[in-house]
């Protein structure tokens, strides 16, 4: 996606929680009425409406539920969406596969043009890479990792357990995808550089701060050693290591630590860490403001969520980002000292 003129940009991630996923089986603390999903896409609605965020990157929606309820209603806001099911919706009968979850991307039509849109197929990607032809474990392990990821904007890891597959879909995207650009603006009159890529991803990673998925984003290399492979081979993964090259933050790392820390994003019985981020890079891209953590009160009144008060077992996130002053060099110009046929007097 290319943005229009504009001063920022917000980006917001969210896992509004599948309907089919919220039973009263796997949340017996949630009054059923908060359950019901009539009560919940409404309060989701009303959330996405008041945040009113640039980017909207939402996991699990339906097929249907994007295309009847999503769609229709995030347009009265200015919205656009795309939206991609998961794989296994590909074999299933079309009605079937109607009410296959998915991600959607939501922007604001009026601050973004959509370009380009891809989608990586990480098993396809991972098997034909020729270090990875007689890898047994991409084979066994990988291919039931298919996820759907859109470009720029979310990012959604599923199987928390799944620490090794978590790792190398990241630079599986990096490498199967291709960045679409924007039409070049050409140099400026007087500088030397050309435009440069800014690169934001948002979604639930399912990786808490000290998982690998984590140290590679943030540090850029993972060793082949590391803990998560365990005993599997992935080829130059676990031969060399994985880097990327990106100079990556997440946009609420610098709150840790401070009474505004970030203390989950995901909320049940059991497990209240921080697993959704937003990523970007910092040679480019800077934050200007940051979505708040809930009521610290309310949060010692209930088990977790969802409730009445919080329609997901995710929150939302949200972080305004601005793209940084360019430093660019100007062209110096060479000093004209003449033809040299001129008389040169004393």
């Amino acid at each position: 996606m290319c943005r229009r003129p504009s001063s920022g940009s917000r980006s917001s991630p969210g896992n509004i929680l599948c309907d089919k996923f919220a039973t009263s089986t796997l949340y017996g603390y949630t009054p059923p009425p908060a359950l019901h999903w009539v009560y919940r896409s409404e309060r989701i609605l009303q959330e996405l409406h008041e945040r009113d965020a640039d980017i909207l990157c939402l996991q699990e929606i339906a097929t249907d539920v994007f295309r009847d309820f999503f769609s229709p209603e995030l347009a009265q806001d200015g919205y656009k969406g795309v939206h991609w099911p998961r794989p296994k919706a590909k074999t299933m009968a079309e009605k079937d596969a109607q009410a296959v979850d998915g991600c959607a991307v939501f922007y604001k039509s009026s601050k973004w043009i959509l370009l380009d849109k891809q989608l990586l197929d990480y098993a396809n990607i991972a098997i034909n890479r020729p270090d990875m032809k007689n890898q047994h474990d991409i084979f066994n392990r990988t291919a039931i990792m298919m996820e759907n990821i859109t470009r720029l904007a979310e990012k959604y890891s599923r199987w928390p357990a799944l620490k090794d597959k978590k790792m190398i879909q990241l630079p599986l995207e990096r490498r199967g995808s291709s960045a679409p650009t924007c039409p070049n603006p050409g140099r400026h009159k007087n500088t030397a550089t050309t435009p440069t890529f800014h690169w934001s991803s948002a979604g639930d990673y399912n990786s808490t701060y000290d998982s690998s998925v984590y140290e590679l984003l943030s540090m850029g290399r993972v060793a082949p050693n590391h803990s998560d492979f365990g005993d599997h081979q992935y080829g130059s993964f676990t031969r060399d290591g994985i880097e990327h090259p990106f100079s990556m933050r997440s946009a609420y790392v610098h709150l840790k630590g401070t009474p505004e820390d970030l203390p989950f994003t995901n909320y049940v019985p059991g497990f209240a860490e921080v697993i959704d981020y937003i990523w970007y890079s910092t040679n480019t891209l800077e934050v200007v403001s940051l979505l708040g953590p809930p009521d610290r009160d309310h949060l010692k009144r209930v088990p977790g969520f969802p409730n009445y008060h919080f329609p997901a077992d995710h929150i939302q996130i949200m972080a305004e980002l601005v793209i940084k002053a360019r430093k660019d060099k100007k062209m110096v110009q060479e000093p004209d000292f003449g033809s040299g046929s001129g008389d040169r007097r004393g």
